[in-house]
């Protein structure tokens, strides 16, 4: 195709993208609220007891404006222990969880998101602890109250076969399998389906992964892979280390027939790649170009955050779905397709590990930090590699009439709302009239300021303002009221 032609075949593609996923279909999905976990015949009391007039226990949700049955109080989780055996011929999951965490009060009971799966084994600092079950909610009893500052460790064994969530990203979200394996796409609320875990993105915390597999399938995760051994018995431990932290929605493992690839950019980062056996080698063409983009946002947003980076491309077909997993995107098998431009996802997903992984969302509500910074960079990657400005590109790609593309507003579109096309396109043009209104140096400065102050952690909208006033040195809660939270949609400023 000529090169307007690949330029509005990638618009077309953007403004469909769904959560960091995109669709190939030309029906934009109906958006559809999370469906309530099933509850077990025990119920949780989420009251919290008092001692003295101190509460002493920590509350089930993080109090989340959109989930707030997501997360939990009480505590911060510094490092997930993951020790993962699945069996693809029977789809059983077994699991050992170490969870290392720093109670926020004094804790009689507090509490941790988990649902299906069967608990075997459950201690706190090594002993035996009670626990019950609601829904998607598990309430842990110590044996006796972790006092306010104390460190603490929660182990946990399970198993079963997993069952996904439902969620607005998609139909299902979760552990899902394909014909040779399994994956997980968790965004926003599919990691309790596979570890017990505090599912919010506030409570980012480190990881280390041993998935213990047949031999003759693969395993991978986020982070480094640092060994492969026999486990005896036919049975091969893969396992891999992601020291940053990392929020629980962006922790993947996938099981399969994989081959691997891997690259450097010039500054000596590890680009690894594993694509399915079946479609490894049009995947490893669509897929060159990962090392030429890191440098090109690094010179944009800062330093690349993490050690390593790497694409995933699996056994599932969900309408050219991708997903920016931590330093590990995924990618369905659309995008190994012969001649398919996959370049505008690859750029949207690598953009999301400044923006939305390093800096992860304050809560849900924020959303559009992940996918309107994400869209504007691919939309900034096709400028550089196309000749074709960004002014051109909206022109050409984006009617800024069509309701569907600028409602409901970015700023607060809703939790049935949270990944549709407003977010991602009226997000990005957020950005553009933000640029067109403080100048080039003054925008680029503030993205990268933006990236380097919340580096590890997790921002709000108006944490981002915040950063826009400082740097531009203007007033701008007028400008970012109508773009982000006004109906009617604010005309470009003049370029």
């Amino acid at each position: 195709m000529s090169g307007g032609q690949r330029l509005l075949a990638a618009l077309a593609v953007s403004i469909a993208l769904l959560a960091g996923c995109v669709s190939s279909s030309d029906d934009e999905p109906t958006p559809t609220a999370p469906a309530p976990p099933t509850a077990t015949a025990e119920p949780v009391d989420p009251t919290p007891t008092t001692v003295a007039g101190q509460v002493t226990a920590g509350l089930p949700g993080a109090g989340d404006p959109y989930f707030p049955a997501s997360g939990n109080s009480g505590y911060d989780v510094k490092h997930y222990a993951l020790d993962l055996r699945y069996d693809p011929d029977t789809d059983i999951l077994e699991g050992a969880v170490r969870i290392e965490a720093v109670a926020e009060q004094r804790l009689a009971s507090f509490f941790l998101d988990f649902q299906g799966l069967e608990i075997h084994e459950l201690a706190v600092d090594g002993q035996e602890a009670r626990f019950a079950r609601s829904g998607g909610e598990l309430q842990i009893l110590p044996a006796g109250p972790v006092e306010d500052g104390a460190s603490f460790a929660v182990d946990i064994t399970y198993s079963g076969v997993p069952e996904p969530a439902g969620g607005p990203l998609a139909e299902d979200v979760g552990w899902l399998t394909t014909d040779d394996g399994a994956f997980v796409l968790s965004e926003p609320n599919g990691a309790p389906t596979w570890f017990p875990v505090n599912d919010h993105p506030r409570d980012k915390a480190s990881y280390h992964f041993r998935i213990t597999v047949p031999d003759g399938v693969e395993a991978i995760a986020n982070g480094t892979l640092v060994a492969t051994a026999s486990a005896g018995d036919g049975w091969v431990t893969w396992t891999y280390d992601a020291p940053s932290p990392m929020a629980s929605y962006l922790a993947m493992v996938a099981v399969g027939q994989f081959e691997f690839s891997s690259t450097q950019t010039e500054s000596g980062l590890v680009i690894r790649d594993a694509y399915d056996a079946e479609f490894a080698e049009d995947a490893r063409t669509n897929f060159a170009r990962t090392a030429e983009m890191v440098p090109f946002f690094e010179e944009l947003f800062g330093p690349y955050p993490f050690e390593i980076y790497g694409n995933a491309v699996l056994d599932f077909d969900w309408r050219g779905t991708a997903l920016e997993t931590q330093t590990f995107s995924i990618f369905d098998r659309n995008y190994a397709r012969r001649g398919i431009s996959a370049e505008p996802t690859i750029a949207h997903e690598l953009a999301h590990q400044w923006f939305g992984n390093s800096v992860s969302p304050a809560t849900w509500r924020d959303i559009w930090l992940n996918e309107g910074f994400a869209t504007y960079a691919q939309w900034l990657w096709i400028e550089h590699t196309t000749g074709i400005s960004i002014d051109e590109q909206i022109e050409m790609g984006v009617d800024r009439s069509d309701r569907g593309l600028m409602l409901p507003p970015p700023g607060d579109p809703g939790p049935d709302y949270l990944f549709s096309p407003s977010v991602y396109i009226r997000g990005a043009l957020t950005l553009h009239a933000l640029r067109l209104t403080v100048g080039d140096d003054a925008f680029f400065q503030m993205l990268r300021q933006y990236q380097a102050t919340y580096r590890d952690g997790t921002a709000s909208s108006p944490d981002f303002i915040a950063v826009a006033e400082e740097v531009s040195g203007q007033a701008l809660d007028d400008f970012f009221q109508g773009w982000l939270y006004e109906e009617a949609v604010p005309p470009l400023p003049a370029p």
